[in-house]
């Protein structure tokens, strides 16, 4: 009986630790989701401005991207491997991706 309670206090001590864990990657080369969530949305508003402003022009993500990458304080690189850990972990980029649509449908209100 005592020997049940140990063991069911260890193991709901163990899955509150899990349950607690900070989401944040340990590679600190890799960007918080705050981070993806602002670049990716730097990135869609530039191309939506891009399109309503040159139809007729290709656009060329790389000329703004670096731009955008400064100004979060970051590299295509680490956006990229970045972009790698994350696709590994489809939860995280559902959250992410599902903040980006919240911010850009913020936006959007804001400009009405």
């Amino acid at each position: 009986m005592v020997k049940n309670r140990i063991t069911i206090s260890f193991l709901i001590l163990f899955l509150i630790g899990f349950g607690c864990k900070d989401k944040t990657p340990l590679n600190p080369d890799i960007l918080p989701k705050e981070t993806m969530v602002s670049i990716i949305v730097d990135i869609e508003l530039v191309q939506a401005a891009f399109k309503i402003e040159n139809k007729e022009k290709k656009f060329n993500i790389d000329n703004v991207s670096n731009i955008i990458f400064k100004d979060n304080h970051t590299t295509k690189k680490q956006f990229d491997e970045s972009m790698v850990y994350y696709s590994k972990h489809p939860q995280e980029v559902e959250s992410i991706y599902n903040d980006v649509i919240s911010t850009l449908s913020q936006k959007q209100v804001v400009l009405k």
